[in-house]
This record gives C-alpha cells, sequence and structure tokens, in this order.
C-alpha cells in the first residue's frame, strides 16, 4: 500500500520530500476516507455525503496500519479516526515508541 501511495504521489509531481514528510500522507489517508464516503453516499448532496462517513464501520484504507480500522457510529461516536501511537525518529529512521492504542467508541462526543 505504501508504494502504491509512493507510486500515485509521484505520477502527481511530488518530490520525494513532499511524500516522506508526513503531512501529504495524512491528507492522502483523509482523501481516502472521504472517496469513500462518497461511494457509500445515497446521494452526492453534504447531508448524503456526512451520513455515509458517520456510518462506516470497520473500513480500512491504504497508509493506515492494518490493525487501524474506521468506524462511527453517527452522533453516539462520530470521531473516524481514533486509533495513534507514538513514533519518534532515531538514526533518520522512524522507531515505534508504543504500539496501536484504539480509542474508538471512546473518545468524547461533538455535543457540548
Amino acid at each position: 500500500m505504501v508504494q502504491q501511495y509512493v507510486t500515485d504521489a509521484q505520477a502527481q509531481g511530488l518530490t520525494q520530500s513532499e511524500i516522506e514528510g508526513g503531512i501529504v500522507s495524512a491528507g492522502w489517508g483523509f482523501a481516502a476516507i472521504f472517496a469513500q464516503s462518497l461511494t457509500l453516499a445515497k446521494d452526492v448532496t453534504r447531508a448524503g455525503v456526512m451520513n455515509a462517513a458517520f456510518s462506516m464501520k470497520n473500513q480500512s484504507f491504504p497508509l493506515y496500519r492494518d490493525d487501524v480500522k474506521i468506524s462511527s457510529d453517527n452522533d453516539k461516536d462520530p470521531w473516524l479516526v481514533e486509533a495513534l501511537r507514538i513514533v519518534h525518529r532515531e538514526g533518520g529512521t522512524w522507531v515505534e515508541a508504543s504500539p496501536v492504542v484504539d480509542y474508538n467508541g471512546k473518545s468524547n462526543s461533538f455535543a457540548g
């Protein structure tokens, strides 16, 4: 999946620095979620796309780790990405400092 991202990013004219910088891959990942929301939407309206996004169940996406699933339960749990891990740079490479922690269904709500 990462190789496909690199190939696609290069085809779109991104530099190696942009590809490896992190912010582009994060945007690429969120764009994949949005594209899936468009696919799942009953109609391509703001409400249709939002309803599709907030109804996702156990979706996997490129560039997300295999054990990270995207799920939402409308207003009960509207957060799509609730997994994280801590990493740090060491000798020019990323080193995992903690395993993935998944807070799916445990984050706060949008309600005030």
